[in-house]
C-alpha cells in the first residue's frame, strides 16, 4: 500500500479535531473571482483561510493529539497546550460555481445533495427538509435560519480556546476575524449561517441524552497502531478492526467485501482504489472515476440533529418502571451501551461478575469498562444471537452490527448465507469516521437550558462513498425494521420516522412477562438541516481557489 499523505489530508478526517469549541460557517458563492480572493488572498495576507487549512492538516492534528494525550497521561492539566484548526469543504454546487474540472463526474448522491434524497434517508414528517429551518441555531435574526439549499461551502473552525470561536466583532479570535472578512461586501460570499458546537460543560464527552459519544471508531491501517502488532496485526485496540484508508479517503485501497480464507474478521487484503471505480454499490449506475485531483479528499456528511431531552428521559423512566427494570438498564438496551460508555454486551476478556447485564451502570464500580480502550469495544454479537443481552434494534447494534449474520439486509433475504466471516467483511465496507459535537446548552443549565431551547448533536461523518457508507447505514440498517431479522424494529435513537414502531419480542429483560411486550419506541431525534460536502486535499484546495490554476487541475486517471 502506498504511504498515506497526511500533509495533504485535511485534519478533521484522520486526525479528528477533538476540540471543546467549534463553529461552522455556511456560505453561498455569489462572485467566484471575489470569493477566491477572499478565501485565498495570498501568503502574507490575513486572514488566510487556505493557509490556516494547510496548517490544520491530518499530519499536524495527529501530532498535536498525540502530544496532548501524552501530557494527560503524565498528569499535566488540560489547557497546558492548545490549538485552533480550520478546514474547508464544498457542496456540489460550490464546485460547479468555481468551475472546477471534473466536478460533474462526482457520485450521484453527492451531486443531488441530502435534501433531494430525504425520502430515501427517512427524513419525513417533522424531519423533512421543509421543516429544517424552523428551529433557530442562533439568536441573531439574520443568520438564525440558514437556507440549506443555497450552501456552496462550509468553513470549520475548532479550538481549545473559546475566544477563538467567539463572534464578537473586533476581537483577534479566528472566527470573528474570518467573519469580518466574509461579511465584507467585496468578499463575493453571503454568510448564510454560523452554527456553534460545544462540549457539554456538565458532562464532557456525552451527548445530550447523557450517553458517552464516539466510543467506537474504526481503526485505520497506517494511522491506528496495533496493540498487539505480532499476535493480532489486523486490530488496533481489542475489538477494533483495522480498515484500509480508502474506506475514508480517495486514492487509497478499500476493503474487500468478502473474507479471506483462514482469517477471522474483515479481509486484510487491499481492495480497489477508492475513487477509481465508483458506483459499484449500485449496479444500475455506470461505473465512473472521480477526477484525479480528488485524491486525498473525502466526502463529509453533516446533519444537525435536534434532541428532545426531557421527553426522552421521561420516556425511559416511565417505560423502565412498566417493564420492572432500572432506567439505567432500559436506556442501555435502547443505545447498546450504558450512559458511561460501558458496553451492554459483555467484553470478551472481562473477568468480572458472571451476572450480566448489570441493572446499574457497571462503570460505577469499574471505570475501565467505559474508559479503557482495551475493554470498551472488545465484544461481538455472535454470543447474543438470541438477543438476551442487546436488542438487535439497539442503536449501536443497528449502526454497526459487527459480526452479526443478517437474515435480511437491503431487501435481500439471507445475503451472507451462514458465513459469519463473510458478513463481518461486508459490514466493514459501510463504516464511517464520526466527528460529531453537541450544540446547545444542557437541559436545565443556568443559561440557555430551558425546555424549548435548541440542543442536539452536530453529526459529522467522513467516507469515500456516501451511498455505500452513510446512506446505506441510514437506509438499510438504521431505518429498516426488518434488519437484521424481520420485525426487529428501527433504531430507537436516530431512525427518522414520525410514527412509533415496536421492537419485536421482549429483549429488555429475560424474565419479563410477555404481556408487557413489544415496547413501542417513540422518536426523540429530528433532522434540522444538513448537506453533503467534499473535503479536497490541501493542494487541490489551493488549486481550485487559484484563478490561474483551477483550469489545469488534473482530471484524467490512469487506466484501472
Amino acid at each position: 500500500m502506498s504511504a498515506i499523505h497526511f500533509d495533504q489530508i485535511q485534519g478533521n478526517i484522520f486526525g479528528g479535531f477533538s476540540k471543546d469549541h467549534a463553529a461552522f460557517i455556511l456560505l453561498e458563492i455569489n462572485d467566484p473571482a471575489a470569493a477566491r480572493a477572499a478565501l485565498n488572498p495570498g501568503p502574507s495576507a490575513k486572514p488566510n483561510i487556505v493557509k490556516d487549512t494547510e496548517e490544520s492538516s491530518s499530519k499536524e492534528v495527529l501530532r498535536f493529539n498525540a502530544q496532548f494525550k501524552a501530557l494527560r497521561r503524565q498528569g499535566v492539566p488540560e489547557g497546558s497546550i492548545s490549538a485552533t484548526w480550520t478546514n474547508v469543504v464544498f457542496t456540489a454546487s460550490g464546485l460547479k460555481k468555481l468551475n472546477v474540472p471534473g466536478s460533474n463526474s462526482f457520485p450521484k448522491a453527492f451531486l443531488e445533495g441530502m435534501a433531494a434524497r430525504a425520502d430515501y434517508l427517512g427524513d419525513t414528517g417533522d424531519s423533512a427538509p421543509d421543516c429544517w429551518n424552523n428551529l433557530p441555531d442562533q439568536p441573531k435574526p439574520d443568520r438564525s435560519k440558514p437556507n440549506w439549499s443555497k450552501i456552496d461551502l462550509m468553513i470549520l473552525v475548532a479550538s481549545d480556546d473559546e475566544s477563538q470561536v467567539s463572534e464578537t466583532a473586533g476581537t483577534s479570535g479566528r472566527l470573528s476575524t474570518y467573519l469580518t472578512k466574509l461579511f465584507d461586501s467585496s468578499s463575493g460570499l453571503t454568510v448564510l449561517g454560523v452554527i456553534h458546537g460545544e462540549t457539554r460543560e456538565d458532562q464532557a464527552g456525552h451527548e445530550h441524552f447523557g450517553f458517552k459519544d464516539g466510543v467506537s471508531q474504526p481503526g485505520i491501517r497506517g494511522v491506528t497502531p496495533s496493540d498487539e502488532p505480532v499476535a493480532n496485526p489486523n486490530q488496533g485496540n481489542p475489538g477494533q478492526d483495522l480498515l484500509h484508508p480508502g474506506e475514508f479517503v480517495i486514492g487509497y485501497p478499500r476493503q474487500i467485501p468478502s473474507a479471506r480464507e483462514g482469517v477471522d474478521g474483515p479481509n486484510p487484503d487491499p481492495g480497489v482504489i477508492a475513487g477509481q471505480n465508483f458506483y459499484d454499490s449500485d449496479p444500475a449506475e455506470s461505473r465512473v472515476a472521480l477526477p484525479a485531483w480528488a485524491d486525498h479528499g473525502s466526502f463529509l456528511v453533516f446533519r444537525r440533529l435536534a434532541q428532545d431531552v426531557h421527553a426522552f428521559r421521561s420516556y425511559v423512566t416511565e417505560t423502565a418502571t412498566q417493564l420492572g427494570i432500572s432506567p439505567e438498564l432500559f436506556g442501555a438496551k435502547l443505545v447498546g451501551r450504558y450512559a458511561s460508555g460501558a458496553p451492554l454486551q459483555k467484553p470478551k476478556y472481562f473477568a468480572g461478575s458472571t451476572s450480566w447485564p448489570p441493572l446499574t451502570d457497571p462503570a460505577t464500580f469499574n471505570p475501565d469498562l467505559a474508559d479503557s480502550d482495551s475493554l470498551n469495544n472488545d465484544f461481538e454479537y455472535d454470543d447474543d444471537q438470541d438477543i438476551i443481552t442487546v436488542p438487535r434494534a439497539a442503536h449501536i447494534r443497528k449502526a454497526y452490527p459487527r459480526n452479526q449474520v443478517p437474515q435480511q439486509e437491503a431487501g435481500i433475504m439471507n445475503p451472507a448465507g451462514d458465513d459469519d466471516s463473510e458478513a463481518e467483511s461486508r459490514t466493514q465496507t459501510h463504516r464511517l469516521l464520526r466527528r460529531g459535537i453537541p450544540f446547545g446548552k444542557s437541559l436545565w443549565a443556568p443559561d440557555g437550558g430551558g425546555l424549548d431551547d435548541p440542543r442536539g448533536l452536530l453529526f459529522f461523518a467522513y467516507q469515500s462513498d456516501i451511498a455505500r457508507q452513510f446512506e446505506f447505514v441510514q437506509h438499510s440498517w438504521v431505518n429498516d425494521a426488518d434488519f437484521p431479522q424481520p420485525g426487529d424494529g428501527k433504531d430507537p435513537i436516530i431512525a427518522q420516522d414520525p410514527t412509533p414502531s415496536p421492537i419485536s419480542g421482549c429483549p429488555f429483560h429475560v424474565t419479563q412477562k410477555a404481556g408487557t411486550c413489544p415496547v413501542d419506541i417513540k422518536r426523540f431525534v429530528k433532522t434540522r438541516g444538513g448537506a453533503y460536502f467534499f473535503s479536497p486535499s490541501i493542494d487541490a484546495l489551493k488549486d481550485l481557489l487559484a484563478p490561474d490554476r483551477v483550469a489545469s487541475m488534473k482530471v484524467a486517471r490512469a487506466a484501472v
